[in-house]
């Protein structure tokens, strides 16, 4: 695989794991096992191939939690998870229809906080620590 490629699943891969932490649909313990799903995501495939044991060693929750935070990102369409048997690990594959959705919320909550900076510096024009600011930029 070309490094292009490399840093191209690697961005994806970042952009999804910060969409997963902002999306307020998914509780803790539901961004905390999707981040875990990600660690073991094939560059190549873009699949994750783990048992539910090597899960349970790496989040020490029980099986009921395990199968239950699972469902939700399933239902919550974040991960895709298939079993191609039983006895056999799941495979999972990341989900990149909602990062648009998670970016645009995040893109309009930092425009409301940037807005938000503007009017508080606008109505304290004259207070001493913004008047001394600007001297120390005009300088």
């Amino acid at each position: 695989m070309s490094d292009a490629e490399t840093k191209t699943f690697s961005s994806r891969k970042f952009d999804w794991i910060n969409a997963v932490a902002a999306n307020r649909a998914l509780k803790s313990p539901q961004v905390h096992l999707a981040v875990v799903i990600s660690r073991f995501v094939n560059e190549k495939t873009g699949a994750a191939r783990v048992s539910d044991e090597t899960l349970l060693a790496h989040l020490d929750w029980n099986r009921a939690t395990l199968f239950r935070n699972r469902k939700a990102l399933v239902d919550k369409r974040v991960l895709h998870a298939a079993t191609p048997g039983k006895f056999k690990a799941h495979i999972y594959r990341m989900r990149f229809e909602f990062i648009d959705t998670v970016n645009e919320y995040l893109a309009i909550r930092r425009e409301e906080r940037e807005e938000a900076r503007a009017e508080r510096e606008a109505q304290s024009i004259g207070s001493p620590v913004i008047d001394a600011r600007k001297r120390q930029e005009a300088a």
